[in-house]
C-alpha cells in the first residue's frame, strides 16, 4: 500500500504593509503555484525584481516563500540548506514561518514525531485569525494522517476548514477538503471520503488548477481501489496521470503510476502492474523522493512472485531491503524482511525464512524504541522535561520490556513453523483423496453420459426407422392402389361397388390409431416433452395438425407426409396453412423453422 500525501498549494502572503506591485507579484506566484503551469520560478523572479529595495523583514520572508516553493518543487535539500542557514529572523512570525517550514520538511523525510513537534512550537503566539496559523493546522492535521493517528487528524482538518472558512480562503477551503477526504479514506469512511475530495476536485477543475485537479483524480481513484471498484480505479488514475504528464509533474506522474499498478493488481493484472511500477521507479529516480523505491519495489517483487519469477521476485525483495537501509526506512526494511520470509516458506527453505523473521523482531524492537525516544524528544522539545517526567520514565520502563520481545516472537516463529509444516502435510493427504475422489466421480460421470448419448442415438435411429418404414409402406400401397383401381374400374360393373372397394383399401394406408400411438412413444423417447409443450401452448389444436407438426418435426417433405397421412399433398399443404394460423407464425417466419426451433 502507497501513502498519498495531499501537497499544499497555499503561499503565505507578507504578514506586514505591502506595496501594491508586491502584492500584485505575489498573487503572480501564487496562481503559478496553484495552475502547475510551470512558471513558478519565472514568476518569484518577478516578485524579486518588485522588491528590490525592500526591507530586511520582506527580504527575509521573500526568503521563505522561495523555501516554500523549492518544498512544493521536491527541491528538498536546496530547501534545507537555506532554512539552516535563516537563522536570528528577529521577528516572532517569521520565527514561526520558519519552523513551520521545518516541520513540513520534517513531514517529508518521514519524521513525523519531530515534525508535529516542531509545527506545535510554530503555532506559538500566533493570532486565532492568521493565516499562518490555518497553515500549521493543516500541515498538523496531515502530518497526524501520515503518522496514523486519524482520529486527531480528522478533528484538526475540521479545525482547519473552520479557520479557513473564517479567512474566506477558498485555496485553503480546497485543501482542507482534500485533506479531510484522505483521512477519511484511511478510516474506510469511502463515502464521506469521496464527498470531501469531490467538492476539492469541484473548485480547483473552476480555476483550472491542473495540478490539484491531478492529486484529486489520485485521491478519488484511490477511494475507488479500495471500494475494489478497479476498473473505475484506473480510469480515474489515468485522468489524474495524463494531467501530471501534460505539465510535466514528475512527481504526480509517478504517484500516478503507483496507484494505478495498485488496481491492477486488485485485477490480478500482474503484467501490467509489474509495468507501471517499473515506469513508476524510473520517475521517481529523478526526484528527491527516494525514499518511496522501497515501497514500490516490495510490489514488484510482488508481482513477479505472482508471475512465477521466483529469482526476480526475491531479487526485488532484497533491492528493497538495501533501499530501505539507506533511507533510513525501518517499516520497508520489515515489509521487506517480511517478504523475504514469506518467499523461503513458500520454498519450504525455513532456515532462512527463520533468519528472516529473527530480523523482523529486532527492527521491530528497534523501531519501537526509536518512536520511544523520539516520543521522550517531542515531549522535550515542546513542553519541558520538568511536565513531562512521569511519562518519560514511564517509557523508558517500557522500552526495558521492547528489547526482550523478539525472544518471545522468535518462539512463537519456530512453533509456527512447526504447526506449517504438519498442516501443509495434512493438506497434501486431503488433497490426494479429494483427487482421487474428483477422478471417480469424472469417470462415472462420463459413463453415464455415454449411455445416456448412446440410448439417444439408438431412439433416433428406432424413430428414423419406423418413419421410413411407413414411408416405404405408404408408397407401395399406392402403387397397388393405382394398379388395383385400373383393374376394379374394367371388372366392377356397379360403379359404387368400386369407389367403395377402393376407399377401403385406400384406408389401409393411413396412420391408424395404434400406429399413431407407437409413432408418438417413438417420437417422446427423441425429443422429450415435445408434444405436452404443443397441446399446453396451444390447446386447440386438432388430432389431425398433432401430427402434421411431428412429422414437420422429423424434416419430410410434403409428398411424405401425404403419403404417411393417406391425404393429397394439396390436403398437406391447406393443413400446413390451418396450423400455421393457430401456432400465430407471421406472413414472414417459415412455418418449417418455426417447428424446428420449437
Amino acid at each position: 500500500m502507497f501513502n498519498f500525501s495531499v501537497r499544499g498549494v497555499q503561499l503565505l502572503p507578507y504578514q506586514g504593509i505591502a506595496p501594491p506591485q508586491l502584492v500584485d507579484s505575489f498573487k503572480l506566484l501564487q496562481k503559478a503555484l496553484v495552475v502547475g503551469n510551470g512558471e513558478t520560478f519565472s514568476a518569484y523572479n518577478q516578485m524579486l525584481l518588485a522588491t528590490a529595495n525592500a526591507s530586511k523583514e520582506v527580504e527575509a520572508w521573500r526568503t521563505l516563500v522561495y523555501c516554500q516553493v523549492l518544498i512544493e518543487h521536491d527541491s528538498i535539500q536546496k530547501a534545507e540548506q537555506i532554512l539552516e542557514n535563516a537563522n536570528g529572523l528577529g521577528i516572532d512570525w517569521l520565527e514561526s514561518f520558519r519552523t513551520y517550514l521545518k516541520g513540513i520538511l520534517s513531514t517529508q523525510r518521514g519524521q513525523y514525531i519531530i515534525a508535529n513537534a516542531e509545527l506545535l512550537q510554530a503555532l506559538t503566539g500566533l493570532s486565532d485569525e492568521s493565516i499562518l496559523k490555518m497553515l500549521i493546522h493543516q500541515a498538523l492535521a496531515e502530518n497526524l494522517r501520515l503518522k496514523g493517528n486519524l482520529d486527531k487528524s480528522l478533528k484538526m482538518w475540521f479545525e482547519s476548514l473552520a479557520t479557513s472558512e473564517l479567512l474566506k480562503d477558498s485555496i485553503a477551503i480546497a485543501e482542507a477538503y482534500l485533506g479531510r477526504g484522505m483521512t477519511r479514506l484511511a478510516l474506510a469512511e469511502f463515502r464521506l471520503a469521496e464527498q470531501d475530495i469531490s467538492v476539492s476536485l469541484g473548485y480547483f477543475s473552476r480555476i483550472e488548477a491542473s495540478r490539484k485537479i491531478s492529486e484529486c483524480y489520485s485521491a478519488l481513484a484511490l477511494v475507488d481501489y479500495h471500494k475494489c471498484d478497479y476498473q473505475s480505479s484506473i480510469n480515474l488514475g489515468i485522468r489524474g496521470y495524463e494531467i501530471s504528464k501534460k505539465i510535466n509533474d514528475i512527481n504526480g506522474q509517478a504517484d500516478g503510476l503507483k496507484n494505478l499498478a495498485l488496481a491492477y493488481m486488485g485485477l490480478k493484472n500482474w503484467n501490467q502492474a509489474l509495468r507501471y511500477l517499473e515506469q513508476s521507479v524510473q520517475l521517481i529516480s529523478r526526484t528527491s523522493k527516494q525514499g518511496e523505491i522501497s515501497g514500490i519495489l516490495n510490489n514488484l517483487g510482488v508481482c513477479n512472485q505472482q508471475l512465477g519469477n521466483a529469482t526476480e521476485a526475491l531479487g526485488h525483495f532484497k533491492l528493497a531491503l538495501l533501499k530501505g537501509k539507506e533511507s533510513g526506512n525501518t517499516k520497508e526494511m520489515i515489509h521487506s524482511y517480511r517478504n523475504i520470509s514469506n518467499h523461503y516458506a513458500k520454498l519450504f527453505d525455513y532456515e532462512s525464512a527463520y533468519y528472516a523473521q529473527s530480523r523482523i523482531a529486532v527492527l521491530t524492537d528497534s523501531l519501537a524504541s526509536l518512536n520511544q525516544v523520539q516520543t521522550i524528544e517531542e515531549l522535550e522539545f515542546s513542553h519541558g522535561i520538568g511536565q513531562k517526567e512521569q511519562e518519560i520514565l514511564f517509557l523508558k520502563q517500557e522500552k526495558k520490556i521492547i528489547t526482550n520481545r523478539w525472544l518471545n516472537l522468535a518462539l512463537a516463529l519456530f512453533m509456527l513453523i512447526i504447526v506449517g509444516i504438519l498442516f501443509i502435510d495434512n493438506q497434501k493427504r486431503k488433497h490426494r483423496q479429494e483427487t482421487a475422489l474428483l477422478s471417480a466421480t469424472d469417470k462415472l460421470q462420463k459413463t453415464e453420459l455415454k449411455r445416456v448419448s448412446d440410448l439417444l442415438a439408438f431412439n433416433q435411429n428406432k424413430l428414423s426407422l419406423y418413419t421410413e418404414n411407413l414411408i416405404k409402406k405408404n408408397e407401395l400401397v399406392n402403387q397397388l392402389e393405382s394398379k388395383l383401381r385400373n383393374k376394379v374400374d374394367g371388372s366392377l360393373e356397379n360403379v359404387v361397388d368400386s369407389e367403395h372397394f377402393t376407399a377401403d383399401f385406400s384406408s389401409v394406408r393411413i396412420l391408424t390409431d395404434e400406429d399413431w400411438v407407437e409413432f408418438k412413444e417413438l417420437f417422446d423417447e427423441v425429443h422429450k416433452g415435445l408434444l405436452d409443450r404443443l397441446l399446453k401452448s396451444f390447446q386447440d389444436l386438432t388430432l389431425a395438425e398433432q401430427r402434421l407438426f411431428l412429422l414437420m418435426k422429423l424434416k419430410l417433405s410434403t409428398k411424405e407426409i401425404a403419403n404417411i397421412l393417406g391425404v393429397s399433398p394439396d390436403s398437406v399443404k391447406k393443413g400446413r396453412y390451418r396450423l400455421k394460423k393457430k401456432v400465430g407464425v407471421e406472413d414472414a417466419t417459415s412455418l418449417q423453422d418455426f417447428v424446428t426451433s420449437f
